[in-house]
């Protein structure tokens, strides 16, 4: 059972939860997020699908390989909701106005059970949370690993990421009018 916990728990962190997460942020503040997990059974792939659903988050497809490789594909009218879905509530977002037609994208991805995890997890779960952002303007700044052009990226060791107990990201881009 602490596997499939620390599987919800990295689901969690990417907006969604082992794994890569890739992001599209559009003007109006809508985005559309695609998340490629590896499950620890085939059993929570139901589980997880219904996680990822609410009013203002809809799963527009849901896949899983037979090595238990999941996909879920999430679209939302307002970043800002993420976290009202149930698999996502540990995240909260802000898209603000700044100065200067810029524009702040903050997430907070909170870890309610931070612990080490075993490096045979680690490595079953492809050893590293990478999350990468397409944003709607170039990028002023950012706290990312990789920048370039209008994409911020931020990577991390599992080792590093399961015993935190929240991880911050921005990234600052200019507003398209």
């Amino acid at each position: 059972m602490r596997g499939y916990r620390g599987a919800i728990l990295l689901l969690t962190l990417a907006p969604l939860a082992g794994c890569l997460v890739k992001g599209r942020l559009d003007p109006s503040g809508g985005a559309r997020f695609t998340v490629n997990v590896r499950l620890v059974s085939v059993a929570h792939f139901e589980q997880i699908k219904m996680g990822l659903q609410a009013p203002s988050v809809t799963l527009e497809s849901a896949s899983m390989t037979p090595r238990k490789v999941a996909t879920f594909e999430i679209a939302c009218s307002d970043v800002r909701q993420l976290g009202s879905a149930p698999a996502l509530s540990s995240t909260a977002v802000t898209l603000s106005d700044g100065d200067r037609s810029e524009r702040t994208l903050t997430v907070s991805l909170a870890n309610p059970r931070p612990q080490e995890w075993t490096e045979a997890l680690q490595r079953y779960l492809g050893g590293t949370l990478a999350i990468s952002v397409d944003l709607p303007g170039d990028v002023i700044r950012s706290d990312a690993t990789a920048t370039s052009g209008r994409t911020v990226s931020w990577t991390w060791p599992l080792a590093d990421v399961s015993p935190r107990p929240r991880i911050d990201l921005a990234a600052t881009f200019k507003a398209e009018n």
